[in-house]
């Protein structure tokens, strides 16, 4: 068996809405539907749909949607279809800009493919889950003028 980030339509990620944030749900799928995925997932790797899906993916923390427009523009492939990295590090990848060095290993661990739409959002939720936003506050002057900021930090206070 093969862990994979996509069931289903390959711009559908409402498969991997979690209501308990702390046990992320992993799909599994079978070495042959793992193959189909693969080359499915080659022929779309391009960034076409992608702002919708990552806001639909964290409609319940939008702050992130915006993480991930100051982080990547909502990019996960670059022009060439190449996995989207960093200007700034090389080793974030991605829409949610995942840290390989930091990240990788776990992320494999845990069944997260950061390199597709689906692990990448999903991971970047469990490390929301763990730490907040920290892991992205380098970026932090673009998306803490955001109003989903605003109503993040309000919501904080009021709790």
């Amino acid at each position: 068996m093969l862990v994979s980030g996509v069931t289903g339509s390959s711009n559908d990620l409402s498969y991997l809405k979690q209501t308990n944030l702390t046990n992320p749900q992993i799909v599994v799928a079978s070495s042959s539907e793992a193959t189909t995925t693969a080359t499915t997932s080659v022929s779309v790797k391009n960034n076409n749909g992608v702002e919708e899906r990552v806001r639909n993916y964290f409609s319940d923390i939008p702050l992130m949607a915006e993480v991930s427009r100051c982080e990547s523009q909502f990019r996960q492939y670059d022009k060439v279809g190449s996995v989207f990295r960093g200007k700034v590090n090389d080793r974030d990848v991605g829409v949610m800009q995942i840290n390989e060095h930091y990240h990788l290993e776990r992320a494999k661990k845990l069944g997260y493919n950061i390199y597709t739409v689906a692990g990448n959002v999903a991971y970047a939720r469990l490390l929301y889950t763990e730490e907040g936003t920290d892991p992205w506050s380098s970026s932090s002057p673009c998306w803490s003028r955001t109003t989903a900021y605003l109503k993040a930090m309000k919501f904080v206070a009021e709790r």
